[in-house]
């Protein structure tokens, strides 16, 4: 996604806790004007050091995309240990909640903010509460927002992905059953790849966006059809 925001002109701010592979991405962007954080998205303080940043280098900041995720192992609920659901929760509910609550401070009429979601917030599947409880609150948390940033012209959408082949779901992907089981239930009969991805953010902060707002739009290769 970064990549695709550079190439379209945008000058992008990284945020990540490996400074070592953040500069490596940032290294390899188009332009030579983008700024990078190394830092924990769950600490309020830092979500507001990124907003406050950007604004100060580069004038403003017209869209914010919440991105960083986590997920264990599946467990099922009976075994979910408490410190995995905090880490889970703290991650995705309370990491893009401060990262949203620090972008809607700076952001100017026309401004985005957008939200990583997923199928699992609207279809369950079992070994994954935690995930998918995490991610069912993004899409209320983007419809509430939707409603109290409105009136001042900036709009808030999520993106619902579906499966896609990364890091996150490498051991799903190993468990032979379940990527079949995948592949069976997506419309497309694939799994989701890293070209997939950019359009439909790409889109969310174009001018062709600009009356959207408060939705949850899948990208899953209709995964939620059947």
């Amino acid at each position: 996604m970064a990549t695709a925001f550079a190439r379209s002109g945008a000058t992008v701010g990284l945020v990540a806790r490996d400074r070592e592979r953040l500069s490596r991405v940032a290294r390899e962007l188009p332009g030579d004007h983008h700024r990078t954080f190394v830092g924990d998205i769950r600490d309020e303080g830092f979500n507001r050091e990124v907003a406050s940043g950007m604004c100060e280098q580069f004038g403003g900041l017209d869209a914010w995309i919440s991105n960083a995720g986590i997920s264990p192992v599946r467990d099922q609920v009976s075994e979910l240990q408490e410190s995995r659901w905090r880490d889970v929760m703290d991650t995705n509910v309370s990491g893009a909640f401060y990262g949203a609550k620090a972008a809607q401070d700076v952001l100017q009429p026309g401004g985005r903010i957008i939200f990583t979601s997923s199928v699992i917030g609207q279809r369950s599947l079992a070994g994954l509460a935690a995930y998918g409880a995490s991610k069912a609150a993004i899409e209320s948390l983007v419809r509430t927002l939707a409603i109290e940033v409105g009136p001042r012209g900036v709009t808030v959408n999520a993106v619902a992905l579906g499966w896609f082949d990364s890091p996150l779901a490498a051991p799903i992907r190993a468990d032979g059953d379940m990527d079949q089981a995948i592949v069976n239930h997506t419309a497309l009969r694939r799994w989701g790849n890293a070209s997939d991805l950019p359009g439909i953010f790409l889109f969310l902060v174009s001018d062709a966006a600009q009356f959207i707002t408060g939705a949850v739009i899948p990208v899953d290769g209709g995964y939620l059809l059947t």
